[in-house]
């Protein structure tokens, strides 16, 4: 499994998440090298944005990722398209799955039609209107049991309702969550 975006909150959720559900190895990609760091000591292999293609070919370690969860989309999805390009006919036949779920590295990729057409690839999206409802209630319960068990954490930072004002205008690298005072 490949996040991209994995520095983000939702992607270092995602690491989590996926290694949770015994993902049997999870490679993240991002931008911040502290959160890089963290997302290694979780058990997955960080790799630097900044490497491009190169970088995440040497990371993936001749594997081919089943799913892509791609928070990032802009250049960090062209990214990850020139290291899963086939380079001769005998490359594995794995079947990819990219899905887009944040822009944070842009709104809009470049896909190389040679890609699609050498590849199993199918990129796609989630989001409200990708999922019904239902579905993603249906998930809540064992995703809070997996938070409640301490195997999934939430990167927050708590302001009391006194600070509002400061949460408002939060820019860290966690959530800003608001709590009584």
């Amino acid at each position: 499994m490949l996040v991209v975006g994995a520095t983000g909150v939702a992607g270092r959720i995602a690491v989590q998440s996926a290694l949770a559900l015994g993902a049997r190895r999870v490679v993240g990609m991002g931008r911040d090298p502290d959160r890089l760091a963290q997302i290694g000591d979780m058990g997955s292999v960080p790799v630097p944005l900044a490497g491009g293609p190169d970088a995440l070919q040497r990371a993936l370690d001749d594997s081919t990722p089943s799913l892509v969860l791609d928070y990032a989309w802009g250049r960090a999805a062209e990214s990850v398209w020139a290291a899963l390009a086939r380079r001769a006919l005998n490359d594995d036949d794995a079947d990819i799955m990219h899905v887009q779920l944040g822009t944070s590295a842009g709104p809009h990729a470049a896909l190389p039609g040679d890609l699609l057409r050498s590849r199993r690839i199918t990129v796609c999206g989630s989001g409200a209107g990708a999922t019904s409802v239902a579905e993603i209630l249906a998930q809540l319960p064992a995703f809070m049991d997996r938070i409640a068990a301490g195997e999934v954490t939430a990167p927050v930072r708590r302001f009391p309702l006194s600070r509002v004002s400061q949460a408002w205008t939060y820019t860290g690298p966690d959530r800003a969550v608001i709590v009584p005072d």
